[in-house]
């Protein structure tokens, strides 16, 4: 773009042609300027644009008025005009770092297909459009973007634990009850805790002198769990922390490969995600980390491929190296393996023993995870971490973890229910001794804190679709905005028997759903049917039905959005700010619930605001970094200076 030269001839020179350049940058952005420093059309200065446009045009800068894209998003012309002209144009994103600029109503994604579609070569040949299907096998848990969907399209977000099975001396003896009342094998009480999701530790060789088990010994637990709604996470323990690739290629995939272990997957794969080996591998740790880092990218593609090979169709989970603790590999790699992967359906997982991260830290990491194009999941959390000897380390902040995980739908796995050697009431061990009724204060905090607590916001994974259809076919599903104030959601059915009523589910993130309205049937086929939203207040809305029978049985339809056109996008300003902040929304998002949270987590302010002219008075807060909720959605944040 500088022509890589110091006295820039190559842009009088003989070579120099003419091309469309469409520069898209966030402003401010610390780590590269902004290239219009002072926001005005100013000869010579919107470098490097400007060289370009100068011997493209005659133009040494853009021209007003600039063109409004979406709020905050607005178009600067060098050169315009419809091909074969060459356009020269920077988009700026007001309020966007160095990131991928996308906000309410700009999709750089499509801007940037748009402006190449354009200067498409006319004469070279295209192919015909092919229908995108599914990748994933049906009835299985699986990815879409960094989202995980259960076997019923709709997304699952993990809530649960870890069990030690494989390491209980006693299993499988007491699989169905210890004689003596004491060791019973334990999912009775893990199910009693209302995880959503049990990751199981298991070996493909369990250690020597310990009681013989099989693979239909795994099949008795797994099944209990599903029953009860739970997912199991199968997890192979046996390189744990290791480096020997040998070891790998000579127990780990021989075993996935089993024909019993493969039966056992077939039988409850929607119920099963298969997380290939537990904290393998070394990268940052190893004395050449970039060597090692192409060793176990290229490791785990030919892990992969040989899992697939092999007819495992379900999620494959990949732990971070460097004892499953370096998120940032796990973030450098996941689109490659996913890429890598034919059915597109790899999990990520860290495992976050992050002892000397504080509150904004731990939230940063988090914020990481959100912002993925791939599912990462924390399949480990804990309270206590072994950094310099068993138990050594106290995690201070993974309460804030917990909650930056709530508030950002990212999923989690608490480390173990039992059999940890981090014992007592401060000990690392959820259950004491493994009954649900003997809690550590740390497993008093998994399962029962009310703002993140798996006994509260373990929400159990739709599976229905798995189980015998309803009496009712619906036929189609539809949602559509027809005014300002109002998106129409229609459907049709066929065959209604014994068929009770729907019930319209409503969401702001395709996640979390709430109930919006109920619509009895008619109980007349082919049936027609519609529901106007007017309590509209957000840029994009999805929509699902619940369809309820008579015995009140019920599944779920698919799942219908609605981007709203014209939305005027939510913001909180000034910020920085030192007095008091402002909402800008429409008039009829008020009166709100407002929550101004610190980095901790803990809520600061919290009040009732009846329109949008009025001011936040925040001179009793602290400076530094405060996220803002509305109606229990985070809105944008403030930086609160000193006074």
């Amino acid at each position: 773009m500088y022509a890589n030269n110091g006295n820039y001839s190559y842009f009088s020179s003989a070579n120099f042609k003419p091309v469309p350049i469409l520069h898209i940058h966030g402003d401010p952005d610390g780590t590269v300027d902004y290239p219009d420093p002072d926001h005005k059309p100013t000869d010579w200065s919107e470098w490097p644009l400007t060289e370009f446009s100068y011997y493209t045009c005659g133009k040494v800068t853009y021209t007003l008025p600039n063109g409004t894209i979406a709020p905050n998003v607005t178009k600067l012309s060098f050169c315009a005009g419809t091909p074969p002209a060459k356009e020269i144009s920077l988009i700026r994103v007001a309020g966007v770092g160095h990131n991928w600029p996308a906000v309410t109503g700009f999709n750089p994604a499509q801007v940037i297909w748009d402006f190449l579609k354009a200067y498409s070569i006319t004469t070279a040949p295209s192919c015909a459009p092919v229908p995108e299907t599914p990748a994933y096998a049906e009835g299985t848990i699986h990815t879409q973007g960094n989202v995980i969907m259960s076997p019923c399209n709709e997304a699952f977000i993990p809530r649960g634990v870890n069990y030690s099975l494989a390491d209980d001396w006693e299993f499988p003896a007491n699989i169905n009850g210890d004689p003596t009342g004491v060791n019973n094998e334990l999912s009775a009480e893990i199910i009693k805790a209302k995880p959503n999701i049990v990751r199981i530790e298991w070996y493909a060789n369990r250690a020597a002198n310990w009681k013989p088990y099989t693979v239909a010994d795994l099949d008795v637990v797994i099944t209990r769990f599903q029953n009860a709604g739970i997912v199991s996470v199968i997890d192979l323990h046996d390189l744990t922390c290791s480096n020997d690739y040998v070891q790998f290629n000579n127990i780990i995939l021989p075993w996935w490969r089993q024909q019993s272990v493969k039966n056992l997957i077939t039988k409850h794969k929607g119920y099963v995600i298969v997380n290939v080996a537990n904290e393998f591998g070394n990268v940052n740790w190893a004395s050449d980390p970039s060597s090692a880092y192409t060793t176990w990218l290229n490791h785990y593609k030919t892990v992969i491929t040989d899992l697939r090979t092999a007819g495992i169709q379900v999620p494959l989970m990949i732990d971070a190296p460097d004892c499953g603790q370096s998120l940032d590999i796990a973030l450098q790699v996941g689109a490659a393996l996913q890429t890598q992967d034919p059915m597109h359906n790899i999990i990520m997982s860290a495992h976050a023993y992050w002892y000397a991260d504080n509150a904004a830290a731990m939230e940063a990491r988090v914020q990481q995870i959100a912002n993925a194009s791939f599912p990462i999941v924390l399949g480990e959390i804990a309270n206590i971490q072994d950094a310099t000897g068993p138990c050594s380390n106290i995690i201070p902040a993974y309460k804030n973890l917990l909650q930056s995980c709530q508030n950002h739908n990212v999923g989690w796995m608490a480390w173990t229910w039992t059999d940890d050697f981090c014992e007592g009431i401060n000990g690392r061990r959820i259950s004491m001794n493994g009954s649900f009724t003997n809690l550590s204060t740390y497993g008093s905090t998994i399962i029962n804190d009310p703002d993140f607590g798996l006994a509260t916001h373990a929400a159990k994974m739709n599976a229905l679709c798995l189980s015998a259809p309803l009496p009712v076919k619906l036929q189609s599903f539809e949602a559509e905005e027809t005014n300002e104030n109002q998106i129409l959601i229609t459907w049709k059915t066929t065959d209604e028997i014994n068929f009770k009523q729907f019930e319209i589910e409503r969401s702001t993130d395709g996640k979390r759903f709430e109930k919006l309205a109920i619509i009895q049937s008619n109980v007349v086929n082919h049936s027609n049917y519609n529901f106007p939203d007017t309590k509209l207040l957000e840029p994009i809305y999805y929509y699902r039905l619940k369809m309820i029978d008579m015995d009140a049985t019920y599944a779920y339809s698919g799942m219908v959005s609605v981007e709203r056109k014209g939305f005027d996008q939510i913001a909180v300003y000034p910020s920085p700010a030192r007095d008091f902040v402002r909402i800008k929304a429409s008039d009829n998002a008020f009166p709100a619930k407002i929550k101004i949270i610190d980095q901790s987590g803990k809520i600061v302010l919290a009040q009732t605001i009846l329109k949008q002219s009025q001011k936040i008075n925040i001179e009793t807060l602290t400076s530094g970094l405060y996220i803002i909720i509305m109606q229990d959605k985070m809105i944008g944040k403030v930086i609160v200076q000193e006074k």
